[in-house]
């Protein structure tokens, strides 16, 4: 990954604004400004493609010759920033295609040096002073696990001095609380998933033991595996724990009387619209482990979480927790089963044998208890009282309270054990573009078959799995099942532009950084054009530190992905992800269309938030289409795509492979909105000059001198009569009028009435006349006028051919029609 350097190094090119340049596709040359040539260190003006590619890596031109084909395919515009070394040296360009021809024979478009990357010495310099300096302890060791590099911090925590530790066997600061199987499944999880990170406890050079967080990556170079080591000194230390007397037990955490006391204490403070809940709860470790290292882990552990309790060792062999709760049944049952999964720690402590089996005792004060001598009793009861399972398990003292949660607690074991079968499939349901009808991509859901007669539908198992801290492990697998399907799809329906949307949830703000860095790595690893791939994010998520997770997000939109919110408007940061992510889609959620009706509140809530996302160049999907005539209303409102069973309800690749439809709906057609045609009323001039039927010529050429119009209409008790236009009046006169030589016949012309000389059979046509009809009358009579009348043929207005022509255009450029001024 390369680092921008200081501003101040920026060479002067990058003042410079965008350059032109031509692609000239038959020949295969790519022509360019001097400018340009001179900042690329190109020999010429007139360079061959291959020439230009050589200044990009692989997959680099790759995104470059993409970007060139779907722009002689489509004609649309292209961007993409590219990375080109010139000089040794690597910059960042933005290279723009512009709007074109289909199969147009030439590109054209600019090219812009955006930002000038670290040179390699540069790079080197800076990561080794990174590495070195670092506040956490780095090091790196061979594939034969001999120390190549340690930073100072490392050094420090494990007490050697400078350069002692390199060139030793990394077994040298291994403790001795671990036995050799727990290190080779370590290994074995580190070589099969790329990292291991948790606590572990290590060995200074002087032999003590201290505890420190551990994240160990495995780094293939050349084909070899390096293996990079970060850590964190914790406080615990276990010779501490050994220096303590005989009789007392090798715990840092309180004991039992300490216990009562903070929990009576807390009880004489509590606030009447709070509750206790207290827990006891053994932990059964998978492998042999000593009471000091137990200990040790549970403590850690619940230091780790968000809970503001209090822990204590009751014996040798229980442990109690105790916390105040709002006195709400089901967040107390939630918070519960998070303080397991915690203090059960992660899959891959499972694999090390570091996961306790917890089996847990549970009371709650005022359901079952009334004071805490008998909260605690009773906690304790129910966890002896009940035998120790296999996985995790809850118990309450009150039996109700047991059988409300029995149903989710079973469904959570069986969930759990399916994944840990990795039996994760993979369902699609098409994404439907207006108003073709046709599929653009598919949407890769989750979806599990667990052995139980209890009934669960899937947005259960995921309510589930993400209180569980498992939806990413579930994301991910799913993401990966869903690139490698992407091309079979795209074969079933011969069409290589139909994409594929995959979801992450990002309800941790701890997880977000990783979901992403390895959502990035999945997309990454995929064979496949990825400007084809959607990465849709759960719109509940709340981004607590949003530089963080934008600095992915970037290099997910990078690297051609395009990023989409689901469940849009259904939380409260809706807009904040418009105006601080680089969004390409927003997903409606069902909730607005279930009741959607015309002009409900839900149809003007849909048609606003296509309007601003469409402003902000964006697209919107409408999720959960049932109806046809919920089809119809969308349609109206110009969305962008829909989704729903009204298509399909997803189906496994199988399904979809065995059925011999095609990607397209078209059945469904005839429910697309179609705007009632337009009618003469909606066209017509309302602001005409009129004249009655007993007016004089003089009054009528008067007029003509002043206005420049070619007809004026008659009216008599508000219907029209007839329509003068300025010929006939001319027709009419003299060519001598208004000259020395005027005639006496001419004034006697003038004083002429209008009736006696006007067309007195206009075109005339009823309001609700289509245009069409209107439009075909003044092809044949471009000169005329129609007269638009109502029910009781009052005059309403006037249409001519030129203010009919003046009318569409401005219809199709989008502009609503304005009223002239005044009126008949």
């Amino acid at each position: 990954m390369h680092t921008v350097i200081d501003p101040s190094l920026f060479h002067a090119l990058f003042n410079q604004a965008a350059q032109p340049w031509s692609i000239q596709l038959k020949k295969q040359r790519f022509i360019c400004s001097e400018t340009l040539a001179t900042s690329l260190g190109l020999h010429s003006v007139n360079i061959s493609l291959t020439e230009l590619f050589a200044l990009l890596d692989e997959a680099n031109v790759f995104r470059c010759k993409e970007a060139i084909k779907r722009a002689s395919e489509t004609g649309k515009t292209q961007q993409r920033k590219l990375v080109v070394q010139v000089a040794n040296t690597p910059y960042l360009i933005d290279l723009k295609i512009n709007q074109g021809q289909i199969g147009a024979i030439s590109l054209h478009g600019t090219m812009q040096i955006l930002v000038q990357f670290l040179k390699p010495e540069q790079e080197l310099y800076l990561l080794k002073k990174l590495f070195h300096e670092s506040k956490n302890g780095l090091m790196v060791a061979d594939t034969n696990h001999y120390v190549l590099m340690a930073n100072q911090e490392f050094c420090y925590e494990t007490g050697y001095q400078g350069d002692e530790l390199i060139g030793v066997h990394a077994s040298a600061i291994k403790s001795n609380h671990y036995d050799q199987d727990f290190y080779q499944k370590l290994w074995d999880n580190i070589n099969r998933h790329g990292y291991w990170e948790g606590e572990l406890l290590a060995k200074t050079k002087s032999g003590q033991d201290y505890a420190h967080e551990a994240l160990i990556k495995c780094i293939e170079i050349d084909g070899k595996n390096f293996y990079a080591t970060t850590t964190r000194k914790l406080d615990a230390s276990l010779a501490s724990l050994a220096q303590q007397k005989a009789h007392q037990p090798a715990i840092t955490l309180p004991n039992k009387a300490d216990f009562e006391a903070q929990l009576e204490q807390l009880y004489l403070g509590l606030r009447s619209d709070r509750t206790l809940v207290c827990m006891a709860f053994n932990a059964a470790m998978s492998g042999t482990i000593s009471p000091e290292m137990q200990a040790w882990l549970i403590s850690q552990r619940f230091d780790s979480m968000n809970v503001d309790g209090y822990l204590a060792q009751l014996s040798p062999s229980m442990f109690g927790l105790f916390w105040q709760s709002e006195k709400k049944v089901d967040k107390i049952n939630a918070v519960l089963w998070s303080i397991m999964r915690r203090l059960s720690g992660t899959r891959k402590d499972d694999a090390l044998k570091l996961a306790p089996v917890l089996t847990v005792g549970c009371s709650v004060l005022a359901i079952d208890a009334t004071s805490p001598k008998q909260l605690l009793a009773h906690a304790i009861q129910a966890l002896i009282a009940n035998q120790q399972q296999s996985s995790p398990t809850l118990y309450y003292f009150d039996r109700r309270l047991s059988k409300r949660f029995d149903r989710v607690a079973k469904l959570t074991k069986l969930l759990d054990q399916a994944l840990q079968a990795d039996k994760i499939e993979v369902y699609y349901q098409p994404i439907v573009r207006l108003p073709e009808l046709t599929i653009c991509k598919f949407e890769a859901l989750f979806r599990t078959n667990l052995e139980t007669d209890i009934e669960y539908n899937t947005q259960e198992l995921i309510q589930i799995a993400e209180k569980n801290g498992w939806i990413d492990r579930i994301d991910a697998t799913v993401a990966r099942l869903a690139m490698r399907d992407l091309p079979i799809l795209q074969q079933h329906f011969n069409d290589n532009n139909i994409g594929i949307s995959i979801n992450r949830s990002l309800q941790s703000d701890l997880l977000n950084v990783s979901c992403l860095e390895e959502t990035v790595q999945i997309l990454s690893n995929a064979n496949t054009n990825l400007e084809q791939v959607t990465l849709e994010l759960t719109e509940s998520a709340f981004f607590q530190d949003l530089s963080r997770q934008k600095v992915w997000i970037d290099k997910l939109r990078s690297i051609g992905v395009q990023l989409a919110i689901d469940d849009f408007g259904t939380g409260y940061s809706s807009f904040s992800y418009l105006l601080n992510l680089p969004v390409s889609i927003i997903k409606i959620d069902k909730l607005f269309i279930d009741n959607i009706k015309p002009a409900s509140a839900e149809m003007a809530m849909i048609d606003m938030l296509t309007t601003l996302s469409h402003k902000m160049g964006g697209k919107v999907i409408v999720e959960g289409v049932e109806s046809a005539p919920q089809l119809t209303l969308l349609s109206q409102l110009n969305v962008d795509m829909l989704q729903g069973y009204l298509f399909s309800q997803p189906k496994s690749l199988a399904e979809i492979l065995n059925d011999k439809g095609k990607a397209h709906y078209g059945h469904l057609a005839h429910h697309l909105y179609h705007a009632p045609p337009q009618t003469a009323a909606e066209v017509m001039t309302t602001t005409f000059i009129s004249l009655g039927i007993d007016d004089r010529l003089s009054k009528a050429k008067a007029l003509f001198d002043h206005h420049d119009i070619q007809h004026l209409v008659v009216i008599e008790n508000s219907q029209c009569r007839g329509i003068l236009t300025r010929s006939q009046l001319m027709a009419e006169l003299s060519p001598y009028l208004d000259t020395k030589s005027e005639q006496q016949r001419d004034k006697l012309t003038l004083n002429k009435r209008i009736h006696q000389v006007m067309n007195k059979n206009p075109k005339t046509l009823p309001s609700n006349t289509p245009i069409a009809l209107c439009h075909q009358w003044l092809q044949a009579h471009w000169h005329d006028v129609i007269v638009v009348h109502g029910s009781v043929n009052v005059c309403l207005g006037v249409i001519t051919a030129k203010e009919l022509l003046s009318l569409c255009c401005n219809r199709l450029l989008g502009q609503k029609k304005q009223p002239p001024e005044g009126g008949c």
